[in-house]
C-alpha cells in the first residue's frame, strides 16, 4: 500500500531486516539508545487516547489480555491513537536514555494490533540540549533530520530496518511519525552511545555501562533474561530485568557472557550484583579480560583472555566487590563467567580509560585534530554535535563564549563557600524577632550531562532552613556514606609529590581525603595529612560539595581526637555548615559531651546563630545530661543545665490536665484489653511502676559487644541449670513496663555468653536446648493467653538479635537461631489463631446483623411471606447525640465496635510488649485478611445477606473497620537495599488490600439490578471497577439474589455476557493449568459449632450456621473459586539484621541513646536475688581478672 502525504522526509538507504533476524542483526553489537530502563524518556506526543506512548519504551515483548477493557475501551499493550486523525501523521518525541547517539538500526513492533496498527512509520532524529524548543516544534518540521524514511508497516508484526550506512551525527532526541494514525507496540532505536567521558585522566567509571558505550556482544545462554540488562543503570526492580540462564544438567558446566567495553582501559576493581537473585544465584563467578586488535568480536576461546577475577562464590541478592588481578594492562573486552549457571542482575567494570585512548578523545573534543577519528566527547556547539572529520578538512574555530559561561562540560561557575549573613529584625505586633537572609547565588547547572531532567542534579545551596536536627542528620549520613565510597589507600605524602597532577588536582585529591578521614573518624590519616607533606595543600577550614567542614562532620558523628587534632592545626570553631550549624551545636544535639567541652575550652561562641536564629543554648535540654556535664565543668550556657532549689512548679496546669488524660486513656484501655482477651490484669500493665531515673542511671553502662567482660556475662554450674531456667521461663511472670528488662532473653544471652567464651560448647548447647524445650512448654500452656504469647514473642526476637550481633555466639549457635525463628513463626500463628476466635463469636451479630440505617425495616422482597413478626424498627439517632461516646448500655449491643475493640485490645498487647513492628504490621494484616475472607464467604454463602438494601448496611459496618485502621496506621521499621527511610506496607494499605473483595462484592449487590437492558457500556465499566472478583462470584450473587418487590434484576444481555468471561476464564484456565486443581473450599479456620455440615463447601464457622432455611440449595456445585480462604496464612517474614539494629539499637547517627540502654542485655537485681534465694549456689570458680580484658 503506497501512503501519500503532505509531508516529506529524505530517502535514507535501508535494508529491510526480516522479524526472526532482527535480534540478531542488531542485539549482538548495538544497544536500544531509548530503552526505558536506560533512562529513556517520552517528551510529548500528539495523541494517546486508546493507550499511552510510555509504552513504546518498555524494554519486554508485548503482550495481550483479551477481554480487558478500560474506559477508552480495549486494553493494549502499546501506544494507540484516535481515528480520523486530520494531520498528516501522528507523532512522539521521545529523549535518548544516553547524553547522545549514532544509530545503526530501527525496530516498530506491531504486535497484536490488526486493524488498527499503524500504516507506515517514518524516523527523524535531532541533537539539541533544549528539550522545550524540540518539544514546541510539535509535528512541524523543525530542526528534524530524516533518520529512516517512509517505510510501510501491517498487522501485528516486528519490522526492522537496517541504514546501509549508519548516521556519523549523533542524535539525543528522536521523533517517531505515525501516518495518519493507529497503534504500535513497541519502538526500538539501535545504535552506540556516545558518553560523555570524566576529563581528569585518572578518573575512575563504568568502562561496561551502556551509558558509556558498553555492549553486551554474545553469551551462551539467555533463557529468562538477555545480557543486555547486565550494563543497564542501577540495581534493577526485580529479578526480570536481569541476566539468567536454564539449569544445567551436566557436570562442568559454565555460562558466559562477553561485553566490549566502552573505552579501551585498565581495570581497578569490579562488582558482580546478584539483587534480586536469592535462589537462584550462581555457585561461583569469575572474570576474564582481553585487549582485542582482531577482527570482529573476540569468541569465547580466543587467545588472549587474562583472568582478572579468580573463581569466588556468591551470595544471594548482593553486590559483590572483587579487587581485579590486573592492573596496569589495557582491556577491550570482558568475560563474565558463571559456575555453573544462574542469574546476575549487573555488572561493572570499574577502571581508568588507557592514555592512548584519552589523548584520541582529546583530540577530537577540541577539533584541532585532523586524524579523522570518530568523536567520542560532544562539546555544545561542536559543528552541531557532527562528530565527522577527515583528513585535510579545515575545521572551523567555534565561536567565542563569554567569560562567565562554561567552556566545556565539566566546566562550572565557581560558588562562594562564603554564606549569607543574616539580619534579626524586631516584629513589635508580634512581639518576636524574624531573621532576614540574603539571597545567594543559585547553583549553576553542571553541564555534564545533556538532560534538562537530570536527576543528580539539585539546589541543596539555595536551601537557607531545614525542618529538625533529624532530617539534616540524614543527610549527613548520606554525605557520611558517600565519604566513604571514595579511596582510603591513596599515599597522602604520593599525592602531593606526584609531579603528574597539577596543583588544583593535588589540592582536590587531598581536601576530599582529610574530608572523608575526619567523617570517619580515621585519626591516623587525619594526622599523616595535616603533618605531613599534604600540609600545604589542604584547608582545614574549607567545605564540601556539600558545604560542611572537616570539624563538622568531627563534632556531627563524636570523633573527639579529630576535633582536637583540626582545632591543634587552626581550624576555627565557630565554623558553620550550609545550615549555619556550628560544630558546638551538633555535638550538643548528638550529646557528645567531650567534644562540647573541648569546643568550648578552645573558645567556641554561644552566641552564633543558625540560620532559624538558634543558639546553641536551644540545643541543650534544661536538666539534661549533658547540661549537667557541661555545668559540673564550670560552663552554664544561660539557665540550661542550672536547676531552681526553691521551688519546682511541675506541669503547667495544661500539662497536667493532658497527663491525666493520658493516664485515664490508658487505664481505660488496660482494663478493656483485659476484659476483651479473657487475661489477668496484671498481665496489661494495671500495677506497673515506672523506673525511677537513678534505677535509668545506674543502667546506663556500655555495653561491649567485642569482648566479654566479667560483669557482662552471668556465671552458672550446670548442676543450676534446672533451677535457673525454672525461675526464668517456667515460672516467669511477663514483664511489662517498657522501662523493665526482658529477664528471659537477657538470662539466656548472658548464660550463653559465659558458656560459649569460659565453658564449653557442651554446656551451651545443654542451655540452648533445655531453654528451647521450656520455652515450648510455657507457650504451649497458654496458647490461649495472648499476654504470654506477647511476652515470649518479644523475648524471642530479643534473644535473636543478641545472638546474631555478637560475633562470636552468631557462629555457634546458628542452629539455635533457626529454631529461635521456627518458635517466632509459631507463635505468630498463635497470636492470629487466638484474636480470630474471639473476634469470630461475634463477627455475625456485629458485622452482618447490626443495623442502624432508619427505614429499611418496611422493606419486602419478592417471594417471600412475613408471618407473625415484624421487624424491629431502627430508630434515628438525634445529632446531639449522634457523636456522643456509647454509653454503657450500647456498648453491650452487638455492633461493628465490638470487632475494632478487639483489634485495639490485641494491638495494646503488642504494644504494651514492644513486640517489633514488622511483626506487628504483619499479624495486623493477617487479621484484616481474616476479616475480609469470612465476611465475604458469609455473605455470599447465606442468601439473606444478598440483597440491596443489606448490601447498604454492611458496607456502612465495613467502613468502621477501614476507618480503625486509618486511626491505628503502622508503618513497619524495615530498610532494604541500604536505605535509611522505612518501607513496608502500612496498616491502613493492608485494610485496602484485604477488604476490597467483600467490598466490591457489597458494590455490585447494590448497583447491578439498576443497569439498563441495552447498557453495556456501563456495564462494562461496572466491571472494570471490580478488580478483585471472578465472573463466577458475579454470577452467583445474581443468581441466588434477593429482589426486593418491584426490584429488577440483571438483564439477560448482561448476564450473558459475564457467562462469557466466565467460559473464557475457564478455557484459559484449562489451557494453563500447571498444578492439580485445589479443594474447592479450604477447611475453615475457626472451630464449627457441633452438629455442622463438614461436607459442605460453605465453611463452618460457628455463625455461618445459624440460618439454616437461608443456605443455598446447590453448594455442592460451587465452582473452586467461589469462596475466599479464611485459613490462608500471608507470607511470614522476621525483622532483617538492618531492622533489629535499628529498632533495638541508637537508631541512624546513634541520636537515640536512651532506647539503645532499653535494650542492653542486663539483668534486674531482684531477679538475681531470686536466683540466690536458694541458698545452694556456688561462687564462681573463676576470679574477676580471670577474664578482665578477654577478647571475643
Amino acid at each position: 500500500m503506497a501512503v501519500e502525504t503532505e509531508y516529506k522526509t529524505e530517502d535514507v538507504a535501508v535494508t529491510r531486516v526480516p522479524a526472526d533476524k532482527i535480534d540478531t542483526t542488531f542485539r549482538s553489537s548495538t544497544i536500544d539508545l531509548i530503552s526505558g530502563t536506560l533512562g529513556g524518556k517520552v517528551l510529548s506526543f500528539s495523541d494517546e487516547w486508546f493507550a499511552e506512548a510510555n509504552n513504546l519504551i518498555t524494554p519486554t515483548p508485548p503482550i495481550r489480555q483479551p477481554g480487558k477493557m478500560v474506559f477508552t475501551g480495549a486494553w493494549y499493550d502499546g501506544w494507540e491513537t484516535r481515528r480520523h486523525n486530520t494531520e498528516p501523521f501522528d507523532y512522539v518525541v521521545i529523549r535518548l536514555g544516553v547524553a547522545s547517539g549514532t544509530v545503526e538500526g530501527v525496530e516498530v513492533d506491531t504486535a497484536f494490533f490488526s486493524g488498527n496498527h499503524a500504516p507506515a512509520i517514518s524516523v527523524e532524529g535531532v541533537f539539541s540540549d533544549n528539550d522545550e524548543e524540540v518539544v514546541s516544534w510539535k509535528g512541524g518540521r523543525g530542526k528534524w533530520e530524516t533518520i529512516v524514511g517512509l517505510q510501510e508497516c501491517g498487522p501485528s508484526q516486528r519490522f526492522g530496518w537496517k541504514l546501509n550506512v549508519p548516521t556519523t551525527k549523533a542524535y539525543t532526541h528522536v521523533r517517531l511519525n505515525m501516518y495518519p494514525d493507529g497503534g504500535i507496540a513497541r519502538f526500538r532505536l539501535f545504535g552506540h552511545a556516545v558518553p560523555v567521558f570524566p576529563e581528569d585522566k585518572n578518573a575512575i567509571f563504568d568502562l561496561a555501562a551502556a551509558q558509556n558505550g558498553g555492549v553486551a556482544i554474545s553469551c551462551s545462554d539467555q533463557h529468562f533474561g538477555v545480557i543486555a540488562n547486565l550494563i543497564l543503570p542501577g540495581r534493577g526492580k526485580d529479578m526480570g530485568d536481569g541476566w539468567e540462564t536454564s539449569r544445567s544438567r551436566e557436570k562442568g558446566h559454565v555460562d558466559w557472557a562477553i561485553i566490549r567495553l566502552g573505552a579501551p582501559g585498565t581495570i581497578d576493581n569490579l562488582i558482580v550484583d546478584t539483587a534480586f537473585f536469592r535462589g537462584n544465584f550462581p555457585q561461583k563467578v569469575k572474570v576474564e579480560a582481553i585487549n582485542w586488535n582482531g577482527e570482529g568480536e573476540p569468541g569465547v576461546s580466543a587467545e588472549g583472555w587474562t583472568e582478572v577475577v579468580e573463581a569466588s562464590k556468591t551470595s544471594a541478592d548482593k553486590e559483590h566487590e572483587f579487587d581485579s588481578l590486573v592492573k596496569d594492562k589495557t582491556f577491550t573486552h570482558v568475560k563474565l563467567v558463571m559456575i555453573p549457571d544462574g542469574g546476575v542482575k549487573r555488572i561493572r567494570v570499574l577502571g581508568r580509560r588507557s592514555p592512548e585512548n584519552y589523548s584520541q578523545l582529546e583530540c577530537s573534543k577540541c577539533l584541532r585534530s585532523t586524524c579523522g577519528l570518530l568523536a567520542v566527547v560532544m562539546d555544545i556547539g561542536d559543528n552541531n554535535g557532527d562528530l565527522g572529520g577527515g583528513f585535510g578538512e579545515e575545521v572551523k574555530t567555534p565561536r567565542a563564549l563569554p567569560d562567565d559561561l562554561p567552556k566545556s562540560l565539566d566546566d562550572r561557575k565557581n560558588v562562594s563557600a562564603e554564606y549569607a549573613p543574616e539580619t534579626e529584625m524586631y516584629d513589635a505586633w508580634q512581639g518576636q524577632s524574624q531573621f532576614l537572609t540574603t539571597p545567594v547565588l543559585a547553583k549553576p547547572l553542571e553541564f555534564k550531562s545533556l538532560s534538562l531532567d537530570n536527576d543528580d542534579f539539585d539546589d541543596d545551596i539555595t536551601k537557607q532552613k531545614i525542618g529538625d536536627s533529624d532530617t539534616r542528620l540524614m543527610e549527613m549520613l548520606a554525605a557520611q556514606a558517600a565519604h566513604r565510597d571514595g579511596s582510603a589507600s591513596e599515599d597522602e605524602d604520593a599525592v602531593a609529590t606526584d609531579a603528574n597532577l597539577s596543583i588544583e588536582e593535588k589540592k582536590d585529591i587531598l581536601q576530599k581525603a582529610l574530608n572523608m578521614a575526619a567523617s570517619n573518624g580515621d585519626m591516623d590519616r587525619i594526622e599523616r595529612i595535616l603533618n605531613g607533606k599534604a600540609k600545604d595543600l589542604v584547608d582545614v577550614n574549607a567545605p564540601d560539595e556539600e558545604g560542611t567542614a572537616p570539624i563538622i562532620y568531627a563534632s556531627c558523628f563524636g570523633h573527639e581526637a579529630v576535633v582536637t587534632a583540626l582545632l591543634d592545626a587552626g581550624a576555627d570553631v565557630d565554623k558553620q555548615d550550609r545550615n549555619q550549624w556550628s560544630a558546638l551545636m551538633w555535638a550538643m544535639t548528638n550529646r557528645h559531651k567531650g567534644i562540647a567541652k573541648a569546643l568550648l575550652d578552645r573558645g567556641a561562641s554561644v552566641d552564633v546563630k543558625s540560620s532559624t536564629g538558634r543558639t546553641a543554648f536551644d540545643f541543650v535540654a534544661p536538666e539534661s545530661e549533658i547540661a549537667d556535664y557541661l555545668h559540673d565543668s564550670g560552663y552554664n550556657i544561660g539557665n540550661a543545665g542550672v536547676t531552681d532549689d526553691f521551688y519546682n512548679p511541675g506541669f503547667s496546669q495544661d500539662r497536667f490536665e493532658e497527663e491525666m488524660a493520658e493516664n485515664e486513656m490508658r487505664r481505660r484501655m488496660m482494663m478493656e484489653s483485659a476484659r476483651d482477651l479473657e487475661v489477668d490484669l496484671g498481665n496489661v500493665g494495671i500495677d506497673d511502676q515506672p523506673e525511677s531515673p537513678e534505677e535509668l542511671e545506674e543502667e546506663a553502662q556500655e555495653f561491649d559487644w567485642t569482648r566479654c567482660l566479667h560483669d557482662q556475662m552471668f556465671v552458672f554450674q550446670e548442676s543450676e541449670l534446672g533451677r535457673i531456667l525454672d525461675i526464668i521461663i517456667t515460672n516467669m511472670s511477663p514483664q511489662r513496663s517498657p522501662s523493665q528488662k526482658p529477664v528471659p532473653a537477657n538470662m539466656i544471652f548472658l548464660s550463653a555468653r559465659y558458656a560459649h567464651y569460659h565453658a564449653s560448647h557442651d554446656l551451651l548447647a545443654k542451655l540452648l536446648i533445655s531453654a528451647m524445650d521450656k520455652i515450648n512448654d510455657v507457650v504451649e500452656a497458654h496458647q490461649w493467653d495472648m499476654t504470654i504469647l506477647a511476652f515470649w514473642i518479644s523475648n524471642a526476637t530479643l534473644l535473636l538479635h543478641y545472638l546474631k550481633k555478637d560475633a562470636g555466639l552468631s557462629e555457634s549457635t546458628s542452629e539455635f537461631q533457626l529454631q529461635l525463628a521456627e518458635l517466632i513463626n509459631e507463635i505468630f500463628i498463635l497470636i492470629i489463631r487466638d484474636a480470630e476466635r474471639r473476634m469470630d463469636k461475634v463477627l455475625d451479630s456485629a458485622m452482618l446483623e447490626h443495623e442502624t440505617i432508619p427505614g429499611f425495616e418496611d422493606v419486602t422482597f419478592q417471594h417471600e411471606w412475613k408471618i407473625f413478626k415484624r421487624k424491629t424498627a431502627v430508630k434515628e439517632v438525634p445529632i446531639e447525640k449522634r457523636f456522643r461516646p456509647p454509653s454503657p448500655k450500647q456498648r453491650a449491643k452487638p455492633s461493628p465496635r465490638n470487632v475494632t475493640s478487639l483489634l485495639s485490645s490485641t494491638l495494646f498487647v503488642l504494644d504494651l510488649y514492644d513486640i517489633h513492628s514488622v511483626i506487628t504490621s504483619q499479624i495486623l494484616a493477617q487479621l484484616l485478611y481474616w476479616l475480609g475472607a469470612e465476611l465475604f464467604n458469609r455473605i455470599m454463602s447465606n442468601r439473606k445477606y444478598l440483597a440491596r438494601t443489606k448490601a447498604m448496611q454492611i458496607r456502612m459496618n465495613i467502613s468502621s473497620l477501614e476507618e480503625w485502621a486509618r486511626t491505628n496506621n503502622r508503618q513497619p521499621e524495615h530498610y532494604e537495599h541500604g536505605s535509611m527511610t522505612s518501607s513496608g506496607e502500612m496498616t491502613i494499605e493492608a485494610a485496602r488490600r484485604h477488604l476490597a473483595p467483600v467490598v466490591q462484592l457489597l458494590q455490585w449487590l447494590q448497583c447491578f439490578s439498576s443497569l439498563g437492558p441495552d447498557d453495556l457500556e456501563a456495564l462494562v465499566g461496572t466491571l472494570q471497577q471490580l478488580t478483585r472478583l471472578t465472573p463466577q462470584q458475579l454470577i452467583h450473587s445474581v443468581k441466588h439474589y434477593r429482589a426486593e418487590v418491584g426490584e429488577k434484576g440483571l438483564p439477560k444481555s448482561a448476564m450473558n455476557y459475564l457467562l462469557n468471561l466466565q467460559e473464557e476464564a475457564r478455557l484459559r484456565k484449562e489451557r494453563h493449568r500447571s498444578q492439580t486443581t485445589r479443594n474447592n473450599i479450604s477447611a475453615p479456620l475457626t472451630p464449627a459449632k457441633k452438629g455442622s455440615n463438614n461436607n459442605n463447601s460453605v465453611p463452618a464457622t460457628p455463625e455461618s450456621n445459624g440460618y439454616e432455611e437461608d443456605q443455598l440449595d446447590d453448594d455442592d456445585d460451587l465452582p473452586g473459586n467461589l469462596l475466599l480462604d479464611p485459613a490462608l496464612m500471608l507470607p511470614f517474614s522476621l525483622p532483617s539484621s538492618t531492622d533489629m539494629l535499628v529498632s533495638y539499637g541508637a537508631g541512624f547517627g546513634g541520636v537515640n541513646r536512651e532506647r539503645e540502654r532499653k535494650y542492653i542485655p542486663t539483668v534486674p537485681p531482684e531477679f538475681l536475688a531470686k536466683l540466690d534465694l536458694g541458698g545452694g549456689r556456688e561462687r564462681s570458680v573463676f576470679r574477676e581478672r580471670d577474664w578482665e580484658d578477654e577478647e571475643v
